[in-house]
């Protein structure tokens, strides 16, 4: 089995909500995207996969731009993100989403303003 610091070592350590708009960028390298089948109770929806979501940046920035730019094209279609990664202390960063100002840098302003709460902590 390998140890914790040679999986840490191999784990990519760039994070950031960072990509134009206008192109997504930022949402293409990780996301795993599946379509999920409708049931007689579910609604039809998209489910994405964040595979070494780190602090969270990838999956809020798939939020983001589904809320933005792509749902609104699907009424009624429902979407979800899942982040995993091997570090527990990321996770738990991310499950805080509390993001330093260089992780929003390449954020437009006014996605700043609808999905951010300013703070203390960065």
């Amino acid at each position: 089995a390998l140890s914790d610091a040679v999986l840490w070592n191999l784990a990519l350590r760039a994070s950031g909500l960072v990509g134009a708009p206008e192109d997504s960028g930022g949402a293409r390298e990780s996301a795993g995207p599946r379509a999920i089948g409708a049931g007689a109770s579910r609604q039809p929806g998209l489910a994405c996969w964040s595979c070494g979501c780190s602090s969270g940046e990838e999956v809020y920035w798939l939020r983001m731009v589904w809320e933005r730019r792509v749902g609104p094209y699907f009424p009624g279609v429902g979407f979800s993100v899942l982040g995993t990664d091997i570090s527990e202390r990321k996770l738990a960063a991310a499950r805080r989403g509390v993001y330093p100002q260089h992780s929003v840098r390449g954020v437009p302003e006014d996605w700043l303003q609808e999905f951010f709460e300013p703070g203390g902590g960065g």
